[in-house]
């Protein structure tokens, strides 16, 4: 499958991790696309895998490995699946959306994606001593958490580190068109020290896969690398929703098959 229509996620020569939103060719289905690069051995040190049901979640695929860093920041649901669309991260903070939109369900309360977001992200919530709400405590990255909620719409946002220490959050509605998406990254795309978070919008990409397989070929030939001896591709996931019957198409890509 061919990576046109990706070239801004094409330039990046080391954009962390990934988050697109938007809708495949035919308009049916929302599309959500989850991918992981890593340059350290402990986030090379992992896989994507799905339940088959509702979630996409990490794995380590060498145990050593995964001891080398934070495995609270390393091992985490993805991509989790609700009755009427998908939330995505890079970190446990997948969660957090999933038990707000259920919180205001309880409640009789049904909000756009941007609100639920921002309803998620308005206080700290603390688990094991990690702020899910905040950039993460990896000194000196300090890497943005990026998250989104797809369902008739679509928003992302970023909880990034401001230059005085406190979190700078961004929430951006997603336009939903037939073959378009928009993209977040957590790093700006430069594979350097300190490594740059992003910054500004979300970036214009075209979603051409037919199905969820074909889509995630096309992402993970578009994260290969010029030099192959600086391949950071860890694994990409691909979740087609249906907008009428919300059923859920999955298909995965890992470099890295691992144990188990």
């Amino acid at each position: 499958m061919s990576s046109r229509g990706l070239e801004a996620l094409a330039g990046m020569e080391y954009p962390g991790r990934v988050i697109i939103m938007g809708r495949d060719p035919s308009g049916d289905h929302g599309v959500v696309v989850y991918a992981i690069t890593g340059r350290s051995p402990s986030s090379q040190a992992r896989r994507l895998i799905y339940d088959g049901q509702e979630t996409v979640r990490s794995q380590g695929t060498d145990p050593e490995g995964i001891k080398e860093g934070n495995e609270r920041l390393l091992i985490y649901n993805c991509i989790r699946k609700f009755p009427d669309g998908l939330a995505v991260s890079n970190g446990t903070q997948t969660d957090l959306i999933l038990e707000t939109i259920e919180d205001l369900r309880d409640r009789g309360l049904h909000l756009a994606p941007t609100e639920i977001l921002q309803r998620a992200f308005a206080r700290p919530h603390v688990m094991a001593g990690i702020d899910l709400t905040s950039y993460e405590p990896d000194e000196p990255t300090f890497t943005t958490r990026i998250s989104g909620c797809l369902m008739n719409g679509a928003a992302l946002s970023m909880a990034k580190r401001a230059p005085d220490g406190t979190t700078e959050r961004e929430y951006f509605e997603v336009p939903l068109s037939p073959g378009e998406g928009k993209l977040i990254t957590t790093y700006a795309g430069a594979n350097v020290d300190p490594l740059p978070s992003f910054r500004g919008e979300p970036l214009s990409v075209q979603l051409e896969g037919r199905s969820a397989e074909e889509q995630a070929e096309a992402i993970y030939n578009c994260l290969a690398p010029k030099d192959p001896q600086k391949d950071f591709r860890v694994a990409v996931a691909v979740a087609f929703s249906h907008l009428r019957t919300s059923q859920m198409e999955v298909s995965i890509i890992n470099r890295h098959a691992g144990e188990g």
